[in-house]
C-alpha cells in the first residue's frame, strides 16, 4: 500500500512538470532575490505570478545553504499550484533537495554534467554565457537553456562584460535550436532592440522586483517577446 501510495505521488508530480512546460516556451523567468524588492519578497512573488512570469529563479547568492533550502520550498508552495517551474541560481543540492524544477549554473559553478546527476536527468539545468564559446560549452553539455549577455548595464551582475545586441544576434543565429533568455538590464525601455536583436525570452530581477508595479512590469516585458514568437510562427522576420 505505501508503495502504490509513492507511485502514485511520483505520477502527480512528473505529470504536473511536464505541464508546466520547458525553457522554449518561457518568455519572462524572474530572478527572485530579496535584497532587490522593494516590498516583501513573497507579495512580490504573488504579484509576478499574476502578471504571467514563466519560470521564478530563486537567486540568493549570499543565503545559507539551509535558509536558501527553507526559501526554495517556500517559493515552490507558492508557484507550483500556478504551474510555475522554479530554479535555483547555482546550487544544484539545494535544488535537488528542496525538490525544485532545476538549476541555473555559471560558469565558475558545479560542471553542467555533475550537475545533472544532481538534480536527476528529468530536471532542468540552464547555464551562463557571455561570449560564442561559453555557449558552446553549454550548448555541449546538453543545457536546456542559455542566460545570454550580460545585454546592458545590470545591478545584478556589474562585473560582467558587456555583449550587448550583437552577442544576441551571434547565439541565436549559432544556436537557433538552444533555448534562451537574454540578462543583464532588461526593463521595458530596451525589451525593443532585445526582440530586435532575436532575443525571445529574457531573465530579469530590478526591472520587476523593484517596479511600483511587478505584476505590470512583468505583463509589459512579456507582451513583445509574445508577438515576437508569433510573427516568427507566421513567417514574419522582425530580427534587424
Amino acid at each position: 500500500e505505501a508503495t502504490r501510495s509513492r507511485v502514485y505521488d511520483l505520477g502527480v508530480a512528473v505529470t504536473a512538470g511536464l505541464a508546466r512546460g520547458g525553457p522554449a516556451g518561457w518568455r519572462v523567468q524572474v530572478l527572485l532575490t530579496e535584497s532587490a524588492c522593494r516590498g516583501d519578497w513573497r507579495q512580490v512573488l504573488e504579484a509576478v505570478i499574476a502578471g504571467g512570469a514563466d519560470a521564478i529563479q530563486v537567486r540568493e547568492k549570499a543565503m545559507e545553504p539551509a535558509a536558501l533550502l527553507e526559501r526554495t520550498k517556500a517559493i515552490i508552495d507558492q508557484a507550483r499550484p500556478a504551474g510555475i517551474p522554479v530554479i535555483v541560481n547555482d546550487r544544484a543540492d539545494v535544488a535537488a533537495a528542496a525538490g525544485a524544477d532545476g538549476v541555473h549554473l555559471g560558469q565558475d559553478d558545479l560542471p553542467f554534467e555533475s550537475a545533472r546527476r544532481v538534480v536527476g536527468s528529468l530536471a532542468i539545468v540552464g547555464g551562463s554565457a557571455h561570449d560564442l564559446t561559453e555557449a558552446g560549452r553549454i550548448a555541449a553539455a546538453g543545457c536546456d537553456y542559455a542566460g545570454v549577455g550580460r545585454f546592458s548595464d545590470s545591478e545584478t551582475k556589474p562585473g560582467a562584460a558587456e555583449a550587448g545586441p550583437d552577442f544576441v544576434r551571434a547565439f541565436v543565429a549559432a544556436h537557433a535550436g538552444l533555448p534562451h533568455l537574454v540578462i543583464g538590464g532588461i526593463n521595458v525601455s530596451n525589451i525593443d532592440a532585445v526582440v530586435a536583436a532575436g532575443g525571445r525570452g529574457v531573465a530579469v530581477c530590478a526591472a520587476v522586483c523593484d517596479a511600483d508595479d511587478p505584476s505590470e512590469a512583468v505583463a509589459r516585458l512579456r507582451l513583445p517577446l509574445q508577438h515576437a514568437v508569433a510573427l516568427d510562427t507566421s513567417g514574419t522576420a522582425v530580427i534587424s
